[in-house]
């Protein structure tokens, strides 16, 4: 047998041959509207525009759907059925005039009115949908306005509506294209003309469509974007769960000329560290509103009670200097939480009242492995020189705190007398408090039928922009009094924007 010469060519174009998408494909699609974004708005746009009889591409740039959707719980309603079994009469006004107030009437009011006006028919629309719900109210500082959202087939809460909206959209024949990003919007005449988008395999799609629905789940891991437009650290202020939202939606609305939102985020607080895993009996423990919160001046700084807010709270601690703080507690508050159970749970995972039987082997073993997240001492003193606070400081704060823990009054910031208790029991423990975030809020400026308007206050026909990438109902922070805002507004703003996408059609 002969042996084969290759010529430097021929190795070249063999080589070229071989690497990742060298022979990648242009593929050339239609459809009456495409999605991007599979997640709490875009799966609830998908199902919505087929059921109006829309040809759907659904877009989802991960290799999975759900996004922020996934790992939440339960969404916003008022006035709902599932309220009224409750005996509950919180209206809608009320719920409208309070949150026109709390965002200083730098939101959108309508916009808000609407989505709660109709958040009823929202739930009772995605309830046909196999989506099952109870009201319940999940802290003493917020409203029975939260529709936790019960199982399907062998998932619960969020990943429950995701999986529930994907079968009836593969049952209405949506097209869902995972692990393909959208990377830019045609325009044409000022007017959507379609949508590239790209696979991991180097696959490029050019998706003719009129309509187009912007649904990506905000910026959360866009570094860039968290210095730029929270005007934050993102060393120090992280996505709660990293799940690659770089802010697609918001850039591509941006390029075809939409005009922009103030952006926020929902915060809240966590720790992390050696020894430290998410919802572990440790995070629980720095969520409770009987801890004596400190600076690094060794100085409280908020009603540790803002934990029942926890979006406040996450404000708080991202307001100190270096964004964080220190929650301090003592062996009785270790007892307490081990057979009494905690103050607040988080959401609905770890529940109010769930003993932490874990945390005391959890503190020891992360004491030993050296956490710079967790600190304990025999004295306030030797205590502040571990976590780094200057010790006179820390030992006047500890010493008002306990005397108005014994006086049941509070006057430096007015805290409860039922959650002041004193901590003088055995020895002392910190744990490093840090705000991270759920999502990002905002970018986008819509109408009341999530059109995306132009710097000119003009739709730009074809597009819409839904869930946490839609701005207006949001000023510099994020109101827990309404539970659900931001899950009942994306479900909600999704099936708003596939109804008048699937109008358009038809004119």
């Amino acid at each position: 047998m002969k042996s084969v010469k290759l010529t430097a060519v021929t190795a070249a174009v063999i080589a070229t041959a071989m690497l990742p998408g060298a022979w990648a494909a242009e593929h050339a699609m239609n459809a009456d509207v495409v999605v991007i974004g599979a997640g709490g708005a875009g799966m609830a746009a998908s199902v919505k525009a087929a059921e109006n009889g829309a040809k759907v591409v659904l877009l989802e740039k991960n290799a999975f759907i759900g996004g922020g959707a996934a790992f939440a719980e339960g969404l916003y309603g008022i006035e709902t059925e599932w309220q009224r079994s409750k005996n509950y009469g919180l209206s809608s006004a009320e719920s409208s005039k309070y949150v026109q107030r709390f965002h200083h009437f730098k939101a959108d009011g309508k916009l808000n009115r609407l989505f709660m006006d109709e958040s009823a028919k929202s739930l009772e629309w995605l309830a046909k949908h196999d989506i099952t719900f109870e009201a319940i109210q999940v802290s003493p500082a917020e409203t029975m306005t939260w529709h936790v959202i019960g199982k399907y087939k062998d998932t619960n809460h969020g990943a429950a509506y995701i999986a529930a909206l994907k079968d009836h959209a593969d049952k209405l024949g949506v097209k869902t294209m995972m692990g393909t990003p959208a990377k830019s919007l045609i325009m044409k005449n000022g007017k959507v003309a379609g949508v590239k988008a790209e696979d991991g395999d180097g696959e490029t799609y050019t998706i003719t469509t009129s309509q187009v629905i912007l649904a990506t789940g905000g910026f959360g891991d866009n570094r860039d974007m968290i210095r730029s437009e929270l005007h934050q650290d993102p060393d120090h202020v992280k996505a709660s769960v990293p799940l690659n939202k770089t802010g697609d939606g918001i850039q591509m609305a941006w390029a075809a000329g939409a005009d922009r939102t103030p952006m926020t985020a929902v915060l809240h607080p966590g720790t992390e560290g050696k020894g430290i895993k998410f919802l572990s009996n440790l995070y629980v423990m720095s969520w409770q509103p009987f801890n004596m919160w400190v600076n690094n001046r060794g100085e409280r700084f908020a009603p540790e009670t803002l934990t029942f807010e926890f979006s406040l709270a996450g404000n708080a601690i991202e307001s100190q200097y270096q964004n964080y703080g220190w929650a301090i507690f003592d062996d009785a508050a270790i007892d307490y939480v081990n057979t009494k159970g905690v103050d607040v749970g988080v959401g609905v995972l770890i529940p109010t009242k769930t003993q932490l039987t874990n945390l005391k082997k959890e503190l020891d073993e992360a004491v030993k492995m050296g956490s710079d997240s967790v600190k304990t001492a025999s004295s306030v003193k030797a205590l502040a020189k571990k976590i780094g606070v200057p010790a006179d400081a820390l030992a006047a704060t500890y010493a008002d705190y306990n005397k108005a823990a014994r006086v049941h009054y509070d006057g430096d910031f007015f805290k409860e007398a039922q959650w002041l208790r004193p901590i003088d029991k055995g020895n002392l423990y910190a744990v490093r408090v840090q705000p991270y975030f759920f999502c990002t809020l905002g970018g986008v400026r819509v109408d009341r039928g999530m059109h995306v308007l132009d710097k000119n206050d003009k739709p730009i026909p074809g597009l819409y922009a839904a869930g946490v990438d839609a701005g207006g109902l949001w000023s510099d922070t994020y109101t827990t009094w309404t539970s659900g805002h931001a899950f009942g507004f994306a479900a909600w703003s999704g099936q708003k924007a596939a109804e008048n996408a699937v109008k358009a059609l038809k004119k």
